[in-house]
């Protein structure tokens, strides 16, 4: 009987686990969905914000010469309605050799506040890009005159957007004491100069349009209207550029990853001119509670009906053909009330049944009866090492899982250590399973511990 009731309940433990497999695939086939949209939205609303940017461009190849109050007119529409972008500036190029001049004509030229002055890159060449423009003026009044060669490593993606004529993007930047994720500078050429190669470009460059952003606020306010429910959403680096989180969903704050989850993350690339950025959706314990795993539950209770009438009859060969009657009527009676009652042939088993992976020897799946004997909630136990909890060395243990994979099922009495410390004594029924493709040891556990006190 008890061969034929572990064999029973390995196979529908089997059952469990590839029914359990085909649902989380489809399951993560819907959540990997979602993040289309929300892709899009991220990349519309990135190209709204280059848009913005490039249309300062524009200004300047319609105008013939623009101030300060110019300037700040022309960009307040844009910082209001993309509240990402923390500063919008101008920085012309000047000749080192200048500055001086540079900063005499710049108050009245470009109607700037009295005590205007460049702050040069000590070691810096032939050229300066001192911030001439910077708004909102108020919150960015002590990056007026700072070169933009001395932001640490920003340099060589302004001089490669100088070098090709196009747009050059930073990862995070530190400006004056005021963190920003991203720096954007696109170059400008004077009216009718030709652009056609490397030199033509830096030859002809009068200065460089300067954007920094923050994506926090650009996100938060950027996807409000796209369903993120049951995931977080996070934009990161490239992890070949650091990975570090600059934008999450939970809350509108940066927070570490959720808990573990059986669902894979989403992952889409965002690229903003030349440099990339992973843009993730995690899903949340809240998803899964929204999409519960019906099947595998229902595939587990039939093959459940299915061991204890099997194990009826051979009890039947012994006398006790009436009482497992009676428990095969009673627990088909309540699997018939509600999809709970499924669940509940494993969860209320006066047994302990688990499933141990035969390669690395690790709890895939305890069952509550498990659990209790141990004195363990089930969450600590699966994942963990069946040596963690069985009286033997690591060695003993796999000598042991070894035997049952080459001989086959058996019947042995063994040890186990509860989390309270003590021991207790079991009889232990292992059989071996192919799930899948993976060879996974099922066993089923009787507490005999009071029995021998008993003796």
């Amino acid at each position: 009987m008890v061969l034929t009731l572990c064999a029973g309940v390995g196979l529908s433990l089997a059952l469990f686990v590839q029914a359990r497999q085909a649902e989380l695939r489809n399951l993560q086939l819907a959540f990997d969905s979602r993040g289309n949209a929300i892709e899009n939205a991220v990349s519309s609303l990135v190209a709204a914000y280059l848009e913005a940017i490039h249309s300062i461009a524009g200004f300047y190849a319609a105008s013939h010469q623009i101030d300060r109050h110019e300037f700040a007119a022309f960009t307040q529409r844009m910082l209001r309605e993309y509240p990402g972008i923390r500063m919008l500036g101008w920085a012309p190029r000047i000749e080192r050799t200048r500055i001086a001049a540079h900063e005499a004509s710049a108050v009245a030229e470009f109607r700037l506040e009295p005590g205007y002055q460049v702050r040069a890159a000590a070691d810096g060449g032939f050229w300066v890009f001192p911030i001439l423009f910077a708004e909102p003026s108020a919150r960015n009044r002590s990056l007026l005159g700072l070169d933009l060669g001395s932001v640490s490593g920003a340099f060589p993606t302004i001089d490669r957007a100088i070098e090709r004529g196009v747009l050059g993007v930073t990862g995070p930047v530190e400006v004056a004491g005021m963190q920003f994720d991203c720096m954007i500078a696109l170059p400008v050429y004077r009216k009718g100069a030709p652009t056609f190669n490397n030199g033509q470009r830096r030859q002809n460059l009068e200065g460089l349009i300067i954007g920094m952003l923050a994506f926090s606020p650009m996100l938060s306010s950027g996807l409000r209207s796209v369903d993120l429910s049951g995931q977080v959403v996070r934009l990161r680096e490239d992890p070949d550029q650091g990975g570090a989180i600059l934008f999450s969903s939970a809350d509108g704050h940066i927070d570490p990853p959720p808990a573990a989850s059986p669902l894979a993350p989403w992952q889409r690339k965002i690229s903003i001119g030349n440099r990339d950025w992973v843009l993730q959706g995690d899903p949340t314990p809240g998803y899964l509670d929204a999409n519960p795993l019906r099947g595998p539950w229902l595939a587990l209770g039939a093959g459940l009906i299915c061991s204890t009438l099997a194990a009826a009859y051979v009890n039947s060969l012994t006398g006790r053909a009436e009482a497992t009657r009676r428990l095969v009527e009673l627990r088909t009676a309540e699997l018939r009330q509600s999809e709970q009652r499924h669940r509940a042939v494993v969860e209320q088993a006066g047994e302990g049944i688990t499933l141990v992976d035969a390669q690395d020897l690790r709890l895939l799946e305890v069952n509550q009866a498990f659990a209790r004997l141990l004195g363990y909630e089930r969450h600590e136990l699966v994942g963990r090492p069946i040596a963690d909890f069985i009286v033997d060395t690591p060695e003993g243990v796999a000598a042991r899982a070894e035997h049952t994979l080459v001989s086959g099922p058996n019947v042995t009495r063994r040890q186990y250590r509860r989390k309270d410390g003590t021991v207790i004594d079991v009889v232990k029924s292992a059989t071996v399973l192919d799930l899948g493709g993976k060879r996974v040891i099922c066993t089923v556990i009787h507490d005999i511990t009071e029995q021998l006190r008993a003796q």
